[in-house]
This record gives structure tokens, sequence and C-alpha cells, in this order.
């Protein structure tokens, strides 16, 4: 959305790398099949919980 846009824009540097370094943690250690695996994992929880 606009306001989150204008928020990252507005955020002091450190804090921006910070995030940056966070966001990019799960792609240095997570292999792409593992992620897709508990992607789908995860879609089937949602699914099982439904009425």
């Amino acid at each position: 959305t606009a306001a989150a846009l204008g928020q990252a824009l507005a955020m002091p540097p450190a804090e921006r790398a910070a995030r940056a370094r966070r966001m990019r943690e799960p792609l240095l250690t997570t292999s792409p099949e593992s992620w897709l695996r508990a992607q789908l994992a995860d879609l089937t929880e949602v699914r099982d919980l439904r009425p």
C-alpha cells in the first residue's frame, strides 16, 4: 500500500538494513524445495482448519 511504501521510504537506513538481513536469512539457509514443502504444509494446515 501507499502507507507501507511511505513508511519504508522514511525508515532510518540502519533499520532498513536490519530488516533486509532478516528477510534475506531464509534465502541463505533454506533450499527452494524445503521452502515449497513448508508452504504447502502451511496451506494444508489452514485448509484443514476450515469448517
